[in-house]
């Protein structure tokens, strides 16, 4: 969807058009994330154990696919 719409903006080059998507994914992100920390509504206990199995889920994803490219 962004990358239709920066295309729609004129933008024909596409690896400058996804690097533009990538940072303003983060920066709207980074602004959420500020926002609930200062409205005090996240539960920390839950977040950190969220962030954990992401962090786990994603190292576990890239050893399982460093072990197929190593087999195929």
């Amino acid at each position: 969807m962004n990358l239709a719409m920066l295309a729609a903006l004129g933008m024909t080059d596409i690896h400058a058009m996804n690097k533009l998507k990538v940072m303003l994914g983060g920066v709207i992100n980074g602004v959420a994330t500020i926002t609930f920390i200062a409205a005090g509504t996240i539960l920390w206990p839950q977040a950190m154990v969220m962030t954990a199995g992401s962090i786990l889920g994603g190292y576990s994803a890239l050893i399982f696919l460093k072990s197929c490219r190593k087999r195929g």
